[in-house]
């Protein structure tokens, strides 16, 4: 078992288990990377807890490889869209780098 599965396994039900962050369809879900693995630099661990959400199949080919911010996952507790903004405080820089995406660098200047 790859090290995602195994924080995936042990961590589901801080992800909502069963309920997509995006839809909240209760279903399989599929692991999503908030900053997807095209864009995890060196050193960045892509597989680390504030880094994986699950989602249902349609919501994470939506996202695709794109940074988005947290509001985009409409069904994650405010806890955890807080996890998710201290991320993205963490990883600004590697953010800026990847993204030309108006929405995403606004949110930057306002954490």
């Amino acid at each position: 078992m790859w090290l995602g599965r195994q924080i995936w396994e042990k961590n589901k039900k801080g992800f909502g288990e069963g309920q997509c962050a995006r839809c909240g369809e209760y279903c399989n879900l599929t692991i999503d990377h908030f900053i997807p693995r095209s864009k995890v630099t060196v050193g960045m661990n892509k597989n680390h807890n504030g880094n994986l959400i699950g989602l249902c199949k349609s919501c994470n080919q939506e996202k695709a490889d794109r940074i988005v911010t947290p509001d985009w996952y409409q069904y994650l507790s405010e806890e955890r869209k807080e996890n998710l903004k201290r991320y993205m405080r963490y990883t600004r820089s590697t953010i800026r780098n990847k993204t030309d995406d108006p929405e995403v660098l606004e949110y930057l200047d306002n954490l």
